[in-house]
């Protein structure tokens, strides 16, 4: 089942098609149910995969009746016959603010609008409407059970889909879009400067928090400086000094085998874990042979492994390659199916960033 926590790097908004902030708090957890939410606020697919929104704003009061009366005008003639209808008969002759979101949802709401959902864990949502046209509650039985009690504002939904969902307001929220959201009504519209908010936080991988920005544009200039300046056998020592750098009680570059295919470049052992980690380290700035470093290390692990239960030891099993570029798909996962970790040089310069480089010509001139 699709995983609508990730990222998607070619989201953009079309043209024409409207963002809306829209709260879905009335009622409690019920709309949230039918949004997809149990009630720890996680987000659980139905196997239906159908999704509803509502509205609040005392919309039971709006029978269906109503609403084709409404619906069967002008645009102007539609707002002067739900002002009648409110005035008359929702709000008993009051005009609260609140009647314009509902305005909004039933009549300006159309397919393919961007939905804005703030959440109550401090994250936040983004749907898409992808109805044609408002459902109403008896359109919807098959899905859920709807609470009869007259009091409950579910008579009027539109069905959506997730575009993403649990974003931590602190990392995906801009200053922009985190103001707005501050925003107590009910439903309101986004302009194109929100839009681009909405958009930079679909698509980015680890938050608009300021220090993930920035180590995110470092990684690629970092690396590839880096491993101009360095050999393959300086590529070795580099992820030697990063395990010690991490804790490691032991960490150095292994002899070359010259006999068979099973090879190891690197082991890092952590006494206290118990935990060995031997690494066949590729130094290639385009395509890797990541076949070849596959059969290198499970041939390592086949002759060594049961000599390092015996004193036991955890062990793992990597591949790190210096490359940037994007390697083949199929040796990713049989590297996965067999307990094999490959660290891309995206992610290794990610790793080097963490643990500190202000020391890093240690690597290279200490033994």
């Amino acid at each position: 089942m699709k995983d609508y926590t990730q990222p998607i790097s070619d989201f953009k908004f079309a043209e024409k098609q409207n963002a809306w902030l829209h709260r879905n708090n009335h009622n409690g957890d019920v709309a949230w149910r039918f949004l997809g939410f149990n009630e720890k606020g996680e987000f659980t697919p139905n196997a239906e995969n159908e999704y509803y929104i509502s509205v609040g704003c005392f919309s039971r009061g709006l029978t269906k009746e109503d609403y084709s009366k409404i619906e069967n005008n002008t645009y102007d003639e539609k707002w002067n016959k739900f002002e009648q209808i409110c005035r008359d008969k929702l709000y008993e002759g009051n005009k609260p603010r609140y009647r314009h979101s509902l305005w909004r949802f039933l009549f300006e709401f159309k397919e393919n609008d961007i939905l804005l959902v703030p959440g109550n864990n401090g994250d936040f949502h983004v749907f898409k409407i992808v109805s044609d046209k408002v459902i109403y509650r008896e359109e919807i039985k098959h899905v859920s059970e709807l609470p009869e009690d007259k009091n409950h504002d579910f008579h009027y939904f539109w069905q959506v889909e997730p575009v993403r969902v649990k974003m931590r307001r602190d990392l995906f929220a801009d200053r922009l879009l985190s103001s707005r959201m501050k925003f107590r009504g009910t439903t309101s519209s986004l302009d194109d400067n929100l839009k681009n908010s909405i958009k930079r936080a679909i698509v980015s991988e680890k938050g608009l928090f300021p220090g993930v920005n920035a180590l995110e544009k470092a990684k690629e200039p970092f690396m590839k400086e880096l491993i101009d300046l360095i050999n393959e056998t300086q590529f070795e020592k580099l992820i030697s000094w990063y395990f010690l750098k991490n804790g490691a009680d032991l960490s150095k570059v292994l002899p070359k085998n010259k006999k068979g295919k099973a090879d190891a470049d690197v082991v890092a052992i952590f006494e206290t874990l118990r935990i060995k980690v031997y690494v066949q380290a590729k130094d290639h700035p385009l395509k890797v042979d990541l076949d070849t470093a596959f059969s290198q290390i499970t041939e390592y692990r086949n002759e060594h492994d049961e000599a390092n239960r015996t004193d036991g030891y955890t062990c793992l099993y990597w591949i790190i390659y210096s490359s940037m570029e994007k390697q083949n798909e199929d040796i990713l996962q049989k590297c996965e199916e067999n307990d094999i970790r490959v660290i891309s040089g995206d992610e290794f310069a990610e790793m080097l960033l963490d643990v500190g480089i202000a020391d890093l010509d240690r690597a290279f001139f200490e033994e």
